[in-house]
C-alpha cells in the first residue's frame, strides 16, 4: 500500500513522456500518455506539436512527465567497450570531456556501449523552458539509451525513431543514422499496442521506468533523484493538504448537522415546556380540587362513629320478629350522580328498607321509633304489598345533629 502511494505521488495516475526533437531549427514535442492498471500498460493517447502551450493543454494539472531529449545538443556514439568503467567509456567516446559541464548517459549492451552527452547549460535551459510553461518533470533522459527497453522485446533489424534510424543485431543497437526524408513513417505493435515511430522513444522511457530493466548509467541520477524528491514532496503536500481540508470540511458539515439536529430538538423542547408547565398547573389545580372534595366528603361522613352506632343499635334492638331489614343507609344520595353536577346527599338522614308480614306490628315499630330522642322526623317513603302475607317498605328518618 505504501509503495503504491509512493508511486502515485512520484508519477501520478497516468504515465506521460515527452520527446524533444529538433530538425532544421524546428523543435517538436512528441507526447505519449499511458496508464498502468493491474500491471497492464496501455497507451491512452499520443500528440505532437511545435507549441509547448498545446502540449501543456493536453496534460491534466499536476501530472508529471518523463523527458527524453533528442536534439542536436545531444551527441551520441557507439563504443566497442563494455568492460571499462562508465567514465572511462565516456572519455573514450569523447576525449577530455569535462564532467562538470556535461551530463552523460551510457547504455552497456552485450558487446558495445552507447554513450550520449549534453551540456549541462543546454539541459538547464530546456528544463527552465518547460517550467515556464508549467510542465512538471519527473525524470530526465538524454539521447537514445532508453530505447533499449523496446529493442529487447521487438523482433526487428531496423528501428525508426522520430528523427533517427537504428540498425539492430540480436537486439543490440549497432548503428545510429539520421532519419532520411524518403523513409516512410512506420508503426510498431508492442504487446498488442500499435504505436507510431514518432512516439517510440518517449514510450521507451515509460517502459524503462515501469520495470523493463536496462544497463544504463548516468551522472543524471543525482539530478533525477532531486527532481523526484521535490515532486514527491510537492504532490504529497498538494493531495494531503486537500485531503485534510476535505476532512475538515466534512467534519464541519457533520458538526453543523449535529448542531442543527440538537438545536431543532432544543427549540422543540422550548415550545413543549410551556405546554407541559400548563398541563402541570392544570394537574396541580385538579389535584387540589380533588383534595378539597375529599376533605368535603370526609367532613360529610365525619359524625362520631359512636353516635351513629348508637342510633343504629337503638333502632335495631326494637325490631319485631315480623320485620326483616334489608338496608340501612346513612346520608343517602339525594339525586343520581352525574359527572357534570355536584353530588347531592340527604344530610343527617337515614333510609331503612325491609320486609314485614304484619302491618300492625310495622305500625307499632314506627311509633316506637318516632319517640326516640335522636329522631326529629320519620317519613314512610313506600309500603307495598308483595302478597297476602308479606309487604316491603322504605322509610326515611331525620336525625338530630350530634352536638344538639
Amino acid at each position: 500500500m505504501i509503495d503504491r502511494l509512493k508511486i502515485f505521488f512520484n508519477r501520478g495516475a497516468f504515465l506521460n513522456a515527452i520527446e524533444i526533437v529538433e530538425e532544421s531549427n524546428i523543435i517538436t514535442y512528441n507526447l505519449v500518455r499511458a496508464k498502468l492498471s493491474k500491471d497492464i500498460l496501455s497507451i491512452v493517447e499520443t500528440f505532437s506539436s511545435t507549441s509547448l502551450d498545446e502540449i501543456q493543454e493536453m496534460l491534466p494539472a499536476k501530472e508529471p512527465v518523463y523527458l527524453a531529449i533528442n536534439t542536436p545538443s545531444v551527441l551520441t556514439k557507439i563504443i566497442d567497450d563494455v568492460s571499462s568503467s562508465n567514465e572511462a567509456i565516456v572519455n573514450r567516446a569523447f576525449p577530455n570531456i569535462d564532467f562538470s559541464k556535461f551530463n552523460y548517459e551510457n547504455l552497456k549492451q552485450k558487446s558495445s556501449s552507447i554513450v550520449s552527452v549534453c551540456r549541462i547549460q543546454d539541459l538547464e535551459n530546456i528544463i527552465a523552458n518547460l517550467k515556464k510553461h508549467k510542465i512538471i518533470i519527473s525524470n530526465i533522459s538524454i539521447g537514445i539509451s532508453r530505447v533499449d527497453a523496446i529493442s529487447k522485446i521487438i523482433n526487428e533489424n531496423k528501428l525508426q525513431l522520430s528523427n533517427l534510424s537504428l540498425e539492430l543485431h540480436e537486439n543490440d543497437i549497432i548503428a545510429v543514422n539520421r532519419f532520411k526524408e524518403d523513409e516512410i513513417i512506420k508503426s510498431y505493435v508492442i504487446a498488442d499496442m500499435r504505436i507510431n515511430n514518432s512516439y517510440l522513444l518517449g514510450f521507451s522511457n515509460i517502459l524503462s521506468i515501469v520495470g523493463v530493466s536496462s544497463s544504463i548509467s548516468s551522472n543524471l541520477e543525482a539530478v533525477n533523484e532531486s527532481i523526484q524528491n521535490t515532486l514527491f514532496n510537492r504532490r504529497f503536500f498538494y493531495y494531503i493538504s486537500r485531503s485534510i481540508l476535505g476532512f475538515l470540511l466534512l467534519l464541519l458539515l457533520v458538526n453543523f448537522l449535529v448542531f442543527n439536529y440538537y438545536f431543532s430538538k432544543n427549540e422543540s423542547l422550548k415550545l413543549t415546556t410551556p405546554l407541559n408547565n400548563a398541563k402541570s398547573s392544570q394537574l396541580s389545580a385538579l389535584k387540589e380540587s380533588v383534595n378539597k372534595k375529599e376533605l368535603q366528603v370526609k367532613s360529610i361522613f365525619a359524625p362520631s362513629h359512636t353516635y351513629i352506632t348508637y342510633v343504629f343499635d337503638d333502632i335495631a334492638k326494637n325490631i319485631p320478629s315480623d320485620i326483616q331489614l334489608t338496608l340501612m343507609e346513612y346520608q343517602p344520595n339525594a339525586s343520581t350522580i352525574r359527572n357534570d353536577k355536584p353530588i347531592m346527599y340527604s344530610k343527617n338522614s337515614l333510609v331503612i328498607k325491609g320486609e314485614t308480614i304484619s302491618k300492625e306490628r310495622f305500625n307499632n315499630w314506627i311509633e316506637v321509633i318516632e319517640k326516640k330522642d335522636a329522631i326529629t322526623n320519620l317519613e314512610i317513603l313506600k309500603f307495598t304489598f308483595v302478597n297476602e302475607k308479606a309487604s316491603t317498605f322504605s322509610i326515611k328518618i331525620s336525625l338530630k345533629n350530634e352536638i344538639e
